[in-house]
C-alpha cells in the first residue's frame, strides 16, 4: 500500500484530456467523458480486399484527439499511451471482440531512436495489461525507411509501404487470431501491409484497432 501510495505521487493518476487528477484508474475525468461521446467511432467488418478482417477506430482524427495524438507521437508524452490504451480496453469489452494475441505497428530502428519509442507499443502493452491477453513484440518488424505516410498523397500510400515489414518467429501467430495495434487509421496501406504478413506467416485472422481514423 506505501509503495502505491508512493507511485501515485511520483506519477499521479490524470484525465488523458484535461489533465485533472483523479482518484480512480479511469484515466478520464467526469466531464471529458462527456466530451469523448461526441467522437464518432468507426467500425468496418469483412474489408473485401484487405488482408484484415476487420478494423475499429475510436475517434475522428480532429479536435482534442488530433491534438493529444501529435503530443503522444511526437512530442514525448508517453503516459498517453495509458490512457489510449484504456479507451481502446473498454471497447473492445463493450464489443466483446474477441482475439488470440496483440501485435503493435513496429516502426523501424532510425525512427525508434529518433522518438525514444514505440506510440503503437506503448498502447498495445497497456491493453495487454487490462485485457490480460498476450503481447508478441518479436513477430512484426519493420526493417526499411520509408516517407513518412502524413507526407503522402493518398494514391502513393500502398506503394510506398510494400516490402518494409518482415516477421520472425512465425510460430506464435500460426492459427492465432491478431489484434493489430496502431494509432491512426487512414487508408488503411499500413495496416493491410501488416496484416498480410501476418497472413503469410499463418494468422488465421488479423483485426485492426486505432485511436483515431482520418
Amino acid at each position: 500500500m506505501l509503495f502505491k501510495n508512493i507511485l501515485n505521487y511520483v506519477y499521479p493518476n490524470v484525465c488523458g484530456l484535461c489533465g485533472k487528477s483523479l482518484k480512480s484508474n479511469t484515466y478520464t475525468c467526469t466531464i471529458c467523458k462527456g466530451i469523448l461521446k461526441y467522437y464518432k467511432e468507426k467500425h468496418l467488418i469483412n474489408c473485401t480486399g484487405r488482408y484484415y478482417e476487420e478494423v475499429l477506430s475510436l475517434y475522428k482524427y480532429e479536435g482534442i484527439i488530433k491534438e493529444k495524438i501529435c503530443k503522444f507521437k511526437f512530442r514525448n508524452h508517453k503516459y498517453l499511451g495509458s490512457f489510449f490504451g484504456y479507451l481502446l480496453s473498454n471497447k473492445l469489452k463493450e464489443l466483446k471482440i474477441e482475439f488470440d494475441i496483440i501485435i503493435p505497428v513496429p516502426i523501424n530502428l532510425i525512427r525508434y531512436m529518433e522518438r525514444g519509442y514505440n506510440q503503437s507499443f506503448l498502447i498495445a502493452k497497456e491493453i495487454s495489461k487490462i485485457m490480460k491477453k498476450e503481447m508478441c513484440n518479436n513477430v512484426l518488424f519493420k526493417f526499411k525507411r520509408n516517407k513518412r505516410q502524413s507526407e503522402l498523397h493518398m494514391n502513393d500510400r500502398k506503394n510506398n509501404v510494400i516490402g518494409v515489414y518482415k516477421t520472425k518467429n512465425e510460430n506464435k501467430v500460426n492459427e492465432k487470431i491478431i489484434l493489430l495495434v496502431d494509432d491512426i487509421y487512414t487508408t488503411g496501406s499500413t495496416i493491410d501491409e501488416c496484416a498480410k504478413m501476418l497472413k503469410k506467416a499463418g494468422a488465421k485472422k488479423v483485426i485492426a484497432i486505432t485511436i483515431a481514423y482520418a
